[in-house]
């Protein structure tokens, strides 16, 4: 796995599968949910942004940012490819992404990262 499930309840609530997890901030996959959070805090900021919800830029940004790993398994990095063909564009993500936050823990080092996604995308988290 590439983000350490430390603390982890993975859960399936009424078709949704929920998980909550502590990762190392130092992780370039969460320095990118991270940033993607902070770039739409400040672009929201404007009149008329036109942005979809925040948590969908957070794990598109998770996503992309696996894929740059050169030490990805084929499995995953073939998963994380179909996904971000499949869901496109922010409605189709959200068919399937209701949930993806990180923040950062009182001790700076670790990240909560808090997902609810469909049932469809467990195989692929769970290699995550």
């Amino acid at each position: 796995k590439i983000i350490n499930h430390i603390d982890t309840r993975l859960r399936t609530v009424e078709g949704i599968v929920q998980d909550a997890v502590a990762a190392s901030a130092e992780l370039d996959e969460v320095q990118a949910m991270l940033e993607a959070g902070l770039d739409y805090a400040h672009a929201g900021k404007q009149k008329g942004h036109g942005l979809k919800k925040a948590y969908l830029y957070i794990w598109s940004a998770m996503i992309k940012q696996l894929l740059t790993r050169p030490d990805l398994s084929p499995e995953l990095r073939t998963m994380l490819t179909q996904h971000l063909k499949a869901h496109s564009n922010p409605r189709l993500l959200g068919k399937v992404v209701k949930l993806c936050t990180a923040r950062r823990q009182r001790n700076k080092e670790r990240v909560a990262i808090t997902i609810n996604v469909k049932p469809e995308l467990e195989p692929m988290w769970d290699l995550i």
